[in-house]
């Protein structure tokens, strides 16, 4: 490269000639890299914390898959599950509330307000009309179909998801794909129950599951509450797994073992390599002029 010794009259700018060579370099041009500017530096806690999300989902995932198992094997009461899912909605509802109101003392009955009855209420009495028909929807299909598309739709449901803690509570469109894709593997695999009860129970829990509690869990922003839901339902996760298939068990624990303590240790040992480097070839960033009229 030439490098000319006149550079307090050379400028940055096509389109002046300006007498240099094309291929001129300044000498500032050197002393103006900047290696991994604006790379940020993550402790590993702050990593595990932020895989709590991802923990959940996968944990929430295989609690539905063994309970649709005990539901098939008649090992669970779809009336027992139905008063689990009432029950968990209202202390779901009352957790929606504090977090928006932010102060105990504010604190109001949710389920008493109008605003959040008639919505429980109508998917409710829309869901109990819809049961025989869900309960014939896959009649024409064989098992092995119906498993590997409800698969692919919670792999889908797994990739899709937004991890992300939104208190403002503005949601991506692939997060509604992500409960869509979700909700459609719940009635896929009701369908296959015997009983208008358990398609019922079913298709309830995978609306609270997929629909309703992924928007509680992005409104949690302090750790504890973070760490307590994901211990407690990965504990929960596993011990429903255990009482179908111990083998089973032990690889969704590794599964969830891997993704919350081992992937932050491996971000971390990759960010070593990171090689980014900034300079002033960097492009400019525009100043649009806007003329009041």
């Amino acid at each position: 490269m030439h490098q000319s010794t006149e550079e307090g009259q050379w400028e940055r700018a096509l389109w002046k000639k300006q007498g240099y060579p094309d291929n001129y370099v300044p000498g500032t041009f050197n002393p103006a890299f900047r290696r991994n500017a604006r790379v940020r530096v993550h402790s590993y806690f702050d990593l595990v914390l932020d895989t709590c999300s991802v923990t959940q989902t996968l944990a929430i995932v295989f609690v539905f898959i063994a309970t649709f198992c005990h539901l098939l094997g008649r090992s669970l009461d779809p009336r027992l599950l139905i008063w689990t899912c009432v029950m968990s909605f209202v202390m779901g509802t009352i957790a929606w509330e504090r977090m928006d109101s932010g102060l105990v003392g504010k604190f109001s009955m949710p389920f008493c307000s109008a605003d959040a009855a008639k919505p429980s209420i109508l998917v409710f009495l829309a869901l109990t009309a819809a049961t025989p028909v869900l309960k014939t929807l896959t009649e024409a299909s064989s098992s092995d179909s119906i498993w590997a598309l409800a698969a692919m739709l919670f792999i889908l449901h797994i990739l899709l998801a937004d991890y992300k803690v939104s208190p403002s509570g503005l949601y991506k469109l692939t997060a509604i794909l992500s409960m869509n894709a979700a909700i459609c593997a719940g009635v896929v695999l009701a369908s296959r129950l015997e009983t208008n009860e358990g398609v019922f129970a079913l298709t309830l829990l995978a609306f609270e599951l997929f629909g309703v509690y992924p928007l509680i869990r992005s409104r949690l922003v302090h750790p504890l509450p973070r760490l307590t839901l994901s211990v407690a339902i990965s504990f929960y996760a596993s011990d429903l797994m255990r009482s179908i298939s111990t083998q089973l068990s032990h690889w969704m624990i590794f599964t969830l073992s891997f993704v919350s303590f081992a992937c932050p240790g491996l971000f971390i040992w990759a960010q070593r390599f990171k090689n980014e480097i900034h300079g002033p070839w960097d492009p400019a960033t525009p100043r649009v002029r806007v003329f009041a009229e």
